[in-house]
Parts: C-alpha cells; structure tokens; sequence
C-alpha cells in the first residue's frame, strides 16, 4: 500500500462536510489504500479487508451505504470495466502530491472506452476532459456547480437511487465478438443464453489466469472464444432458442386467455 500525505485543508471540505461520519472516515481511508492514480478495486469485500479489516461493524452492507454516499456527492468515480466494479478518486490529479509515481496504473482508467461510468460521464473536470464526446447530449448533469467545486457532480436523483445497478449484464461487451467469429445463421439469441449461463465460469477462471488485472479483460475474451468454439462444435441446445422462447410464449398466452374465459364461464353459470 503506497504511503500517502492528507492534507489539512480536508477538514474544511464542503463535499465532505455533506456526508456522515462514516462515509467520510471511508474517504480517507480510500484515499490511503487506493494506487498512485486514484483508483481502487469497487467489491464491497475487497474494500472491507483494504478499508476496515479489523472494523467487524463495518460490514460489506455498511461499506456499500458509505460509497454510494460519496459518489452521491460526487467526492469519488464508480465505474465497471469487463465486468468488475471499481472507483476513482475525484479530481485525483489536481490533489494528489507531484512525487513520482507508476508508469502505469494497477486497475483501468475511467474514461477508456471499455468503461462504464455508473451516473454522469462528467463526474470531474479532469474525467470530462479526457472522455471527450462521450459526455455529448449530458450538458445539463456536466454544467459546473460553484458550491461542490468546479465539475464535481453529483449524479442523477434517479440513478443514485440504485448505484451498483446496470442496465446490461457483465458479459455484454463479449457478444459482438463471438458473433463475429461465429458460422453464418448462428443467431444472438443463442450467443446470450449461452454467456448467460457461462459468464460466472468465465469470468472466475479470467480472474485466476491473468497474470496483471489490466489484462483480465484479454484473458476472459481469449477464454469465452475457446469455449464458444467448443460450444459450437457440440450439439449446441440452445441452437433456436429465439423460436422456442416465441413457442412458449405464445403457449402462456393462450392458457392464460384460456384460463380466464373458463373462469368468466364458471361466474356466470353460478349467477343466479
């Protein structure tokens, strides 16, 4: 863990002060356990033995209350990358101290393509610099506001609701690729089922064979190709999965219609 110098001026924090005591004892120590970047693993397990290990109040439960009151106030970065949550420090380079550092960060960097910020894209001046058109059609959430510091944010009402909720699921990113690399028919119908009932084995087998965490992505892409392939050359049962689903639904339909008009039927010839 890499030595780090707080400065006092934290005490005097507007954001910080918006908080609860927990919540910013959480911030300080994320502050000393994250790397020279900024960054830190986001699995609430992973930050209870980094953040809290001999805390047993401070379970996993209580640590995910405290992030997500500190990326409602815009004081850290949540982002996924090929699957797995991580966060960021907020403006990490207009404070960090300007000592030598890494050449290269242990975890990924918020604005590559690959991923997903959780809430705006324009969460600090600095991440709005350098993600660039992805924060296009956003300018409302991106407009400044004085009283939390030029370009932190807080994000939407909507969205903080639920932080750790994605719109798609972890292995999404994976189905361009095997469907461009699949035989010509094979429907993305198929290729999801087949991810979905997949993806916890991948994804553990990608993080136990990578050899640096910024290549946990290329492994787990390596490994979902080599077992698709095998798939394919098998009987492959989820081949028409797309008709047998539209099958089943139709079949739900008419025993639900069904059922209603025996039910109808049965009311009226107990009326009196």
């Amino acid at each position: 863990m890499p030595s780090r110098v707080i400065k006092g001026e934290i005490n005097a924090s507007d954001s910080l002060s918006r908080v609860s005591i927990e919540a910013e004892l959480t911030f300080r120590a994320i502050l000393l356990a994250c790397d020279d970047y900024g960054r830190f693993d986001g699995r609430t397990s992973v930050l209870k033995a980094a953040l809290f290990p001999l805390r047993d109040e401070m379970d996993p439960k209580r640590i995910e209350a405290c992030v997500a009151e500190l990326w409602r106030e815009g004081c850290i970065v949540r982002f996924v990358n090929r699957g797995r949550p991580y966060l960021a420090c907020a403006n990490w380079e207009r404070h960090r101290a300007k000592g030598r550092r890494g050449t290269t960060s242990k975890y990924p960097d918020p604005a590559d393509a690959t991923s997903e910020i959780l809430g705006t894209a324009c969460v600090s001046e600095e991440l709005n610099a350098r993600v660039g058109d992805r924060c296009a059609g956003d300018e409302a959430r991106c407009a400044g506001n004085e009283e939390r510091g030029a370009g932190v944010q807080t994000p939407s009402a909507s969205v903080a609701a639920e932080p750790a909720t994605l719109a798609k699921p972890a292995w999404t990113w994976l189905v361009p690729m095997l469907a461009a690399r699949s035989p010509v028919g094979t429907e993305r119908d198929e290729i999801e089922a087949w991810l979905s009932e997949m993806w916890p084995e991948i994804a553990a087998r990608g993080e136990a064979e990578a050899p640096t965490p910024a290549k946990e992505g290329a492994t787990i892409r390596s490994i979902a190709h080599a077992r698709f392939r095998a798939y394919l050359g098998g009987p492959r049962p989820l081949r028409g999965i797309s008709e047998r689903r539209a099958h089943e639904a139709r079949i739900d339909l008419w025993e639900r219609e069904r059922g209603a008009a025996a039910r109808d039927a049965m009311v009226e010839e107990a009326k009196p």
